[in-house]
């Protein structure tokens, strides 16, 4: 409904979570907890519910009437035996989509409506991602990835491993086509300033927030930290820098000019000759005054899109 409100201004998300506080009580019913650490067991049960419910998803928004006999999710339910108290058979029949109904008035497949605005519906994105098997996953899907991964060359592999993937189901696309970046932004009048407010504002929250969750190894870490580093050890807190953050091309400070030639090297694939479509912003919700807050975004707005519309 909201995709005709909009006439196909709607973009569909879907992230899997990974933390007990919301995946042990969203996931109850399908035994699928926080995966924590060396969770692998859980995290592919995990991986697998969701995948099933994306199914669901596509089937109810693209076929005029389905059935679905998964693991975790039947449609109908029961699936084998149908609905049988459906005292509307004749109704259904008349004004349903085909095959909803079976000769004895059993509901046999689930007609979702109204169909999406857009065909065959709204553009899916899924966001955080950085592992290789969700690069894979999104691509076979035609799912847009917003890549938190941001050192350049691991960067530029998962746009090529998309593409790739992509190219394999029959999709034939430009490296940088059908990828997001999150990055976040900070202007000022001097490079000085804006560093200066990336420290008061976004670096405080990956500190206390997103670092204890390990996000740290999935913005910035780099060859060189696996020399120092067993492969599944967490980055240590000492590590956790401003200058990092930058280092990586994650955080994206300075005047306007700085900030746009970074944009410009992200755009290009850091210079592997692609075209990122999507970019966004990981803005500092509510750790700036909403005055700066407001002069950031028309910077941005001002100074920035402009040179790649």
């Amino acid at each position: 409904m909201l995709d005709h409100l909009t006439q196909g201004r709607l973009y569909a998300g879907f992230a899997r979570g990974y933390q007990d506080r919301w995946v042990n009580v969203l996931g109850q019913h399908y035994h699928a907890t926080g995966a924590g650490e060396a969770g692998e067991t859980i995290d592919e049960h995990n991986r697998e519910v969701f995948e099933e419910m994306v199914q669901v998803i596509m089937k109810a928004w693209t076929e005029d009437a389905f059935s679905f006999d998964g693991k975790y999710y039947k449609v109908p339910f029961p699936y084998q035996e149908g609905i049988t108290r459906w005292p509307v058979a004749e109704w259904t029949r008349q004004y349903g989509a085909p095959g909803e109904i079976d000769d004895e008035g059993v509901i046999r497949k689930i007609s979702v409506v109204p169909k999406p605005f857009q065909q065959p519906h709204p553009p899916l994105m899924q966001p955080f991602s950085f592992s290789e098997r969700t690069i894979r996953y999104t691509a076979e899907k035609g799912i847009i990835p917003f890549l938190l991964l941001c050192v350049p060359a691991a960067f530029t592999q998962m746009c090529r491993l998309y593409q790739e993937v992509a190219g394999q189901e029959g999709r034939p696309l430009g490296l940088g086509e059908g990828v997001g970046a999150f990055r976040t932004f900070h202007f000022g009048r001097t490079e000085t300033e804006a560093v200066e407010l990336l420290r008061a504002a976004h670096y405080p929250a990956w500190t206390d927030w997103f670092g204890p969750w390990g996000f740290w190894n999935a913005l910035g870490r780099t060859p060189e930290d696996d020399q120092k580093y067993q492969a599944d050890e967490q980055l240590p807190r000492e590590e956790w820098t401003v200058e990092r953050m930058r280092r990586v091309k994650y955080a994206l400070a300075g005047t306007p000019a700085q900030v746009r030639a970074e944009v410009e090297s992200l755009r290009s694939i850091h210079g592997a000759g692609g075209d990122l479509e999507w970019l966004g912003w990981f803005f500092d919700r509510g750790r700036m005054p909403l005055d700066e807050a407001k002069r950031q975004l028309e910077i941005f707005g001002e100074e920035i899109i402009p040179h790649f519309r």
